[in-house]
């Protein structure tokens, strides 16, 4: 259970992260598939 709260915790800032960064892969299309495989883990 501790583990499953420790990655919610880790998935929050990540996620907020890449919401933010996907503003910007709009510059570099070359960035987005990399952050659509860590979104999918």
């Amino acid at each position: 259970m501790q583990t499953l709260s420790f990655f919610v915790a880790l998935d929050f800032p990540l996620g907020s992260q890449l919401s933010v960064t996907r503003k910007t892969e709009n510059d570099e299309p070359k960035r987005a598939p990399e952050h659509a495989n860590q979104a999918n883990l």
